[in-house]
């Protein structure tokens, strides 16, 4: 889903979704940067960071107030290792 700023603009997309452990959304994984997903970052945003409507034709729109150019500079989300078992 496309992630869009205020002024109506596409900032990135939404790539992952992390789960805390008691099952709530925590964090938003958005793909900023690049074009046709080369030169692509993940960056993390709080899930409270977003807001989610749907528009006059009942698709769903996400917003936030980062700017484009806040997220092209936060460091790039790395997934954690694999989990020890």
């Amino acid at each position: 889903e496309s992630v869009r700023n205020k002024a109506n603009e596409s900032i990135g997309d939404i790539n992952d979704v992390v789960i805390d452990k008691s099952g709530k959304v925590a964090q938003v994984i958005v793909g900023v940067g690049g074009f046709l997903g080369l030169g692509e970052k993940d960056v993390a945003l709080s899930f409270d960071q977003l807001s989610f409507a749907t528009d006059n034709d009942g698709d769903l729109t996400v917003t936030t107030e980062a700017t484009k150019e806040s997220l092209q500079s936060a460091p790039a989300y790395e997934k954690p290792g694999a989990r020890r078992q």
